[in-house]
Parts: C-alpha cells; structure tokens; sequence
C-alpha cells in the first residue's frame, strides 16, 4: 500500500503539469491579454506596448511557457496583473473559503446520499417513488439555478408569513463580525454558509443517493445477507452493518469522481452567491485574462482533483479488505 500511495504521488506532479500546460496554451491561443483590460480606453497604445514588456507578454509562446515552468519549478506561482501582488498569497486568502465550502458540501451529501439512497433500497414501494421523483429533480437541476432560486425564496422572499429568518445571499460574514466574540464569529460564518453549501449538497446528494440505491439493492439480494437473517440477527444489524458495508464500496469510487463535479459546482456557486474562493477568483482572472491566476489556479485545482482520487481509492480498500494494491 505505502508503494501504491507514493507512485500515485509521484504521477501527480506530471499529472498536474499537463493540465496547467493545457490551460495554458487554451489562455495564450485567447484573444486579448492583460493589456486590454489593464489599458483604459483613450490611454495611448504606447502604454498597452509598455505594460506588455513589462510582463512579458510580448515574448513568444515558448519564452513564456520557459518562463513560468521555471518560476513553478521554483515555487513561484509569479506576480497577479490585476491584484498586484503575487499569487501565492491572492490564492491563500481565498483557498480555504473554497475547501470549507467544497468540504462541508460534500460530507452533507456523502452522509444525507447514503442515508436516502438506504431508505429507498429498504422500502421499494411508495417511499421510494416518492423520493426517487424528489432525487430526479435536484439531480438534473444546475447548481446556478438552484442558488438563485434559494436566494429568491430564502433570501429576498419569506416562505411563510412571519418566517423569523432570511438568510444572507451574498458574502462570508455580516458588519461588527471583528466584534463578536468566538460563538458570534461561528454563528455569523454558518449563517453565511446556510444557502451556498445547500446548494451544493442537494445537487451532489442526489447523485449519491442514486448510486447508493441501486448498489444496495444489489446487496441485499445475495446469499450473505439471507445468511445473517437466518442466523436471526435484527433487520438494523443486517441493513447497517452487514448489506451498507458491502454497498459503499462501489459508492467510495464515486467520490473521486464527484471532486470535479464538486469543484466545477464550486465555481459557478461562488459566482451566484459573492463568495470569495478560488472559483470565484480564477473566473474573475478569465475575464481580466490575469493569466498568473488562472494558471496556479487550474493547477490548484488539479492536484486536489488526484489527491481526492487517491483517498478514494485508499478508502476502498480499507472497506473492502479483499482489495490489495500492490
């Protein structure tokens, strides 16, 4: 296993390189650069040539891919044109508002998509078509969609006359938040994140929940389960701790597959609801074509796309003890 979780390590790196060098040809091949957006308009085109040089911009394709493969070699992630200050540290401020969000969105989902996609497999009548109908809606709804329509309900517009609550519908935190003491900060932070992180976990809830579904109603057909209600064990012993065990392993796979799912949610929630992360960011750079941040943040983006699918696996074979890497 330590051999398997090294190699995967190592081919990280040049997994993560190909992308970054993909995004950036897709930035260079880009009509424009940072110079039109930087140059006001009745500003002398001398300026826009000035700024060019200054950046580089000016040099062949191959100059600036050398370049920024030896500031990245370095652990240099270069200078934003827009924020004007280096990468590094416009990413650090908005990089963990990203993982709270993505992590908060994914445990709802992982532990709200077993608990539905078990209730369905259970009682495969009414409940489930009940269910199955209300998965079907968030599963093929888009992520901006339903944001917007959270804010207009929750937000903008009272459920229910008298609702005592209405929920932020843009930003991380509400004025005097330096004020507040530690519970007021975490109260006014999980007031912020009410609406972004439901968003994304009824979205990603209803992916699971399918995929548990059908997974456990495979399981609860074979002989091992009759087994363990023969030998008179309670329905809930044989549901929970024998039939969902066996029933999650194909469901951990999924969850390297939803990191991209999760992140390209991300992006587009953060854009609905004002939230400072790196999505919001990296979509910002690509109107502003700051190519700096767009590049450490494709980058960024890579690496913990692979490093979740290699928990992913790791997790699979801690469910399943039969699976050996070698």
């Amino acid at each position: 296993m330590k051999a398997y979780v090294v190699r995967r390590i190592l081919l990280a790196v040049p997994m993560a390189l190909a992308v970054a060098t993909l995004v950036f040809l897709l930035v260079h091949l880009a009509p424009g650069d940072a110079a039109d957006v930087l140059v006001r308009p009745g500003v002398p085109e001398s300026v826009a040539v000035q700024i060019r040089a200054n950046y580089g911009l000016d040099q062949p394709f191959a100059v600036q891919y050398a370049r920024w493969m030896g500031s990245l070699v370095r652990g240099d992630l270069a200078y934003s044109f827009t924020h004007g200050r280096p990468v590094a540290a416009v990413l650090a401020e908005a990089l963990p508002n990203t993982l709270l969000l993505s992590a908060l969105a994914l445990l709802i989902a992982f532990g709200l998509g077993v608990l539905v996609g078990v209730v369905q497999a259970i009682k495969p009548r009414s409940t489930d078509s009940v269910l199955s109908v209300v998965v079907l809606v968030f599963y093929s709804m888009p992520e901006f969609l339903l944001g917007l329509l959270l804010i207009l309900i929750f937000a903008y517009h009272a459920p229910l006359e008298g609702w005592p609550v209405r929920f932020p519908a843009s930003g991380t935190r509400s004025p005097g938040y330096e004020v507040m003491d530690f519970g007021g900060r975490l109260a006014d932070r999980l007031y912020h994140l009410v609406l972004p992180v439901t968003t994304l976990s009824l979205v990603l809830t209803a992916g699971v929940s399918r995929y548990v579904r059908g997974s456990m109603l495979e399981v609860i057909r074979q002989d091992f389960v009759r087994t363990a209600r023969a030998k008179g064990l309670p329905e809930r012993s044989v549901i929970w701790k024998h039939a969902l065990r066996n029933a999650l392993t194909p469901v951990i796979t999924q969850l390297g597959l939803y990191l991209p799912v999760l992140f390209g949610g991300t992006v587009l929630i953060e854009a609905v609801f004002g939230w400072p992360g790196m999505g919001k960011i990296v979509v910002d750079a690509i109107g502003e074509r700051d190519q700096p941040v767009i590049l450490a943040g494709s980058l960024i983006f890579a690496l913990m796309v692979v490093l979740a699918n290699l928990v992913a696996d790791i997790l699979y074979a801690l469910v399943d003890p039969r699976i050996r890497y070698d």
